[in-house]
């Protein structure tokens, strides 16, 4: 059996899945089985991937006849044999030295479930912004401690880019299908089971920015079904850190955060008191200015704000006035 199956999915991709598949081929570590799995393609994607398959007997070609990247995902899933599972998709491209560093760092880490890496967007010219931000975020975020504190914000690593190790999936589940992001869905379950994550500090993959991403098209991938999807792990890390559970502040008074401070109590958690910065919206009662925020140790703070650069500010100015970021404080968008 080989000690790596690739998991590789493709919809109508028959412009980018030879560049794809070729980079895998071309890893440095050859230990591997890579499987194409076919989700209903109309285009010559099909023929393309028989032909690779042709050259290189380590490719399996499966058909997954219900739409989605899940039920394919499950597909490959099921009919790989490698003790490590490794996620590509049929637009990127894996650096050749990836799954050498990857399946290095597993093996010598028993430790770790899940490892990731630094990605680049490309073609830069027509990235847009948010995309860029959030790629230059999550390249920062690399112990299993900022992952875990950092996964309440957005995803806190990149799918395509993810190596894991098979018990981990059996242990604690594979991926979900539903009204939420699958990727992140499954990551948060992990992490908040115990699996400790890991990021090597190195751009191992070109993550290619399309105008069809589903993070763009699909109302799973928007950001209420994201801050859904996290709101029993934001409560349950919090019941696990916060010894006044199920007490806390919030910070942040307009109608989006008012909406998201409604969802947390639903989960159980009991708002004390709201901080703000703007003038207009405080009332001296239970909305309060953020210079009146107690010194540490009295009460634990969740940022309920996501205007972009918002999180940066509050985590600034808190971790100036002496809290620290997952023990007092989460940011949660």
């Amino acid at each position: 059996m080989p000690e790596i199956s690739v998991i590789l999915p493709f919809y109508n991709a028959q412009e980018t899945l030879e560049t794809a598949v070729n980079s895998i081929l071309k890893q440095s570590f050859t230990d591997f089985e890579l499987l194409l799995i076919n989700n209903n393609s109309v285009d010559k994607s099909i023929e393309l991937a028989s032909k690779l398959a042709q050259k290189d007997n380590r490719i399996q070609i499966l058909h997954e006849k219900k739409q989605g990247i899940v039920p394919a995902l499950l597909k490959g899933l099921h009919y790989s044999t490698g003790q490590y599972i490794a996620r590509m998709d049929a637009d990127d491209i894996s650096l050749p030295n990836r799954f050498e560093l990857q399946h290095k760092l597993l093996e010598n880490r028993q430790d770790i479930g899940l490892v990731a890496s630094c990605v680049k967007l490309f073609p830069a010219k027509t990235s847009n912004r948010g995309l860029c931000h959030y790629v230059n975020w999550q390249n920062q975020i690399l112990s299993h401690e900022d992952i875990l504190i950092k996964s309440f914000v957005e995803s806190p690593v990149i799918h395509p880019s993810i190596m894991f190790r098979r018990k981990i999936a059996r242990k604690y589940g594979y991926y979900r299908d539903g009204d939420f992001p699958e990727d992140y869905e499954l990551f948060l379950r992990w992490l908040h089971a115990g699996v400790k994550f890991s990021k090597i500090e190195k751009v191992l993959l070109h993550w290619r920015d399309k105008s069809n991403r589903l993070t763009r098209t699909y109302e799973r991938y928007n950001k209420e079904a994201f801050f859904q999807t996290k709101l029993k792990y934001i409560t349950k890390y919090i019941k696990h850190v916060n010894a006044n559970y199920p007490e806390v502040c919030g910070w942040g008074a307009g109608q989006l955060a008012k909406k998201r401070r409604r969802m947390l109590e639903y989960e159980g958690l009991k708002f004390k008191a709201i901080f703000e910065v703007d003038p207009a919206k405080i009332d001296n009662k239970e909305i309060l200015h953020y210079s009146e925020i107690p010194e540490r140790g009295d009460i634990f703070i969740v940022s309920l704000v996501s205007n972009k650069g918002a999180g940066e500010k509050i985590k600034k100015y808190l971790s100036f006035i002496d809290y620290v970021e997952g023990k007092d404080f989460i940011l949660t968008g």
